[in-house]
């Protein structure tokens, strides 16, 4: 669900364990940093395939266009759809499977959706951290759907220890971030600007100082990887 951007270890630094930042479950699969921006990089691609990556995401038309993108769980292709809706008190967006529809639902609060529309960092940014989850944590959530009461009520209970880089919400933040800030773009700036500085990424890609900040501290840290070179 909705959380938002902390600088976490990726896959090198497995004994870091998530009560000392991640907050999620454990994932399917473990990402690294290059893994989740190969992944971002490809649905930004299909999703705004005519912006420049050195340009921000739209927040509301990008969410409204979800239902025209895919992905597939054990050969089985599954869609998403955007909806704003009622959620639990204190959270601002979610994820679940709506198994009648076969679709991946990506769910707005009311305020979270009034908030994307007058472009607001914090509601883009929850909204490409559900994406994130429905791309890297698709199965998860179709079994989840499937679970008994109990065994649902149970996994919404305290999380086993695991490492960071298993962990959903690290790998939902990184992919958030790789959406609205790509390596790439990062690095036509940088190619463009000289050295870039928190104040320029905010100003390119519209987000907060905050993600700006973790985003290029991970960037200058792992451009090689993030860059595939």
């Amino acid at each position: 669900m909705g959380r938002h951007p902390e600088d976490h270890p990726s896959e090198g630094e497995v004994e870091v364990k998530f009560n000392k930042g991640g907050g999620g479950h454990c994932a399917d699969r473990g990402q690294s940093y290059g893994s989740i921006e190969t992944a971002a990089e490809g649905v930004r691609a299909k999703i705004s395939p005519k912006l420049p990556l050195t340009q921000a995401l739209a927040g509301c038309q990008v969410f409204e266009r979800l239902g025209l993108f895919k992905v597939v769980v054990d050969k089985k292709t599954v869609g998403l759809d955007p909806a704003v809706s009622k959620v639990p008190e204190g959270v601002e967006a979610l994820s679940l499977y709506w198994r009648e529809k076969n679709v991946i639902v990506v769910a707005l609060s009311e305020q979270t959706y009034g908030r994307l529309e007058e472009d607001d960092y914090r509601a883009r940014f929850s909204v490409y951290h559900e994406v994130g989850h429905a791309v890297l944590h698709p199965g998860e959530l179709l079994r989840r759907a499937l679970m008994s009461h109990n065994a649902a009520a149970f996994y919404r209970g305290e999380p086993r220890e695991h490492p960071l880089f298993m962990d959903t919400e690290w790998q939902a933040n990184s992919f958030a971030g790789a959406m609205l800030m790509p390596a790439k773009g990062l690095a036509e700036l940088e190619r463009q600007k000289g050295r870039l500085t928190t104040i320029m990424v905010q100003r390119a890609f519209r987000v907060s100082s905050e993600a700006a900040l973790i985003r290029l501290k991970i960037y200058n840290s792992r451009k090689d990887e993030l860059l595939g070179t």
